[in-house]
């Protein structure tokens, strides 16, 4: 009978640390998996000039509490299903967030985004500067190029213009329009050579992209639906990318 004691205290000393050690990991996660509910609702509610859906917010490293006490989240992934900012339309938002403080406005060391910006997009922002309806597509015999097509009066009569365009990043968080060739109605010419002085701008044609100051763009890739372009911030507020966070 002693012996069945004393191996019945020597299991409860056993499980006493996984049992302990399983509830703390169990409040652990609890904590966590409450606050990233919080930040993905604050950032789905709208705000001005925000509004996002499908938010989903994962705070990488174990434990959480730890990193809670000492006011720094080691890695924060955010994405989102869509979004509209500063009124562009934006798809299939990345963003990773490196050594990020725990409270507003949730200043982050390091940031990667990467966001597919919609052609709509892009074409109310050319046509603001061509002050011409103007439809972008994929050029789907090109890749890596756009086709951009609208019309032109010429003596009265209504002529189509195509322009093939190579979106570059040259600095800041602008997208540059580099024209690689024009067709009107049908024949290759020059672009200082399309009449009514449309040559003159669109050879000097740029978009500036919604995205906060501090924003190295790094590339663009031309998609079937979009433009996903790549950046990166140091020492820059979370907020500042995808609006209110929390509190």
């Amino acid at each position: 009978m002693p012996r069945v004691k004393r191996r019945r205290r020597l299991w409860a000393w056993l499980l006493a640390p996984v049992l302990l050690l399983t509830a703390l990991v169990a409040a652990d996660r609890l904590l966590a998996s409450n606050m990233t509910r919080g930040f993905e609702q604050a950032i789905m509610s709208d705000a001005e000039g925000f509004h996002a859906t499908g938010a989903q917010v994962q705070i990488h490293g174990f434990p959480f509490l730890t990193q809670l006490l000492t006011n720094n989240f080691r890695h924060v992934s955010i994405h989102l299903d869509a979004g509209y900012f500063e009124g562009f339309e934006v798809r299939d938002v990345r963003v990773e967030a490196f050594d990020v403080h725990t409270a507003a406005p949730w200043r982050a060391g390091l940031i990667d985004v990467d966001v597919v910006v919609m052609y709509e997009a892009l074409e109310l922002a050319l046509q603001q500067q061509v002050n011409a309806p103007i439809t972008v597509a994929a050029d789907p015999n090109v890749p890596g190029t756009l086709i951009a097509t609208s019309q032109i009066t010429v003596l009265g009569f209504s002529v189509p213009i195509s322009i093939h365009i190579n979106p570059t990043i040259v600095s800041g968080n602008a997208l540059n329009i580099d024209i690689e060739y024009v067709n009107v109605a049908g024949a290759e010419i020059a672009v200082d050579q399309i009449p009514l002085g449309l040559g003159d701008v669109l050879d000097d044609l740029a978009v500036a992209l919604p995205l906060p100051d501090g924003v190295s763009l790094l590339g663009v890739e031309v998609l079937p639906d979009g433009l996903r372009i790549q950046g990166q911030a140091a020492e820059i507020s979370l907020e500042d990318f995808v609006g209110p966070v929390g509190s």
